[in-house]
């Protein structure tokens, strides 16, 4: 079932140029990090489709670096590195710092 519901997903975002994301961190009632990737995109029909694409474990130190790879990996991943538009996230200080080493 996941198979076949990634491929459709997969479709889908052939069918666009651009999307918007969100991204979100935080922990556990264990201590253990997660991270979420979410994509969010219009289609000709002018109708707004938003997909939550990927939770995942984040393991070790919680850097902005270690956000960067695994958001740029879940990006690549996807097919979206050319078609995220822009991110967005809350204040947390790792995010910020994500988003000044993406950047560059």
């Amino acid at each position: 079932m996941f198979t076949k519901i990634k491929s459709k997903i997969a479709q889908e975002i052939a069918s666009f140029d651009v999307c918007g994301v969100t991204t979100d961190g935080w922990k556990s009632r264990q201590r253990l990090g997660y991270i979420s990737l979410t994509i969010h995109y219009v289609t000709n029909t002018f109708k707004l489709v938003t997909r939550t694409l990927a939770i995942k474990n984040i393991t070790g130190c919680k850097s902005g670096k270690v956000l960067k790879n695994k958001i740029s990996e879940l990006l690549n991943e996807w097919g979206l590195t050319k078609k995220a538009e822009c991110i967005t996230t809350d204040n947390g200080d790792f995010f910020e710092l994500f988003l000044s080493i993406y950047k560059n």
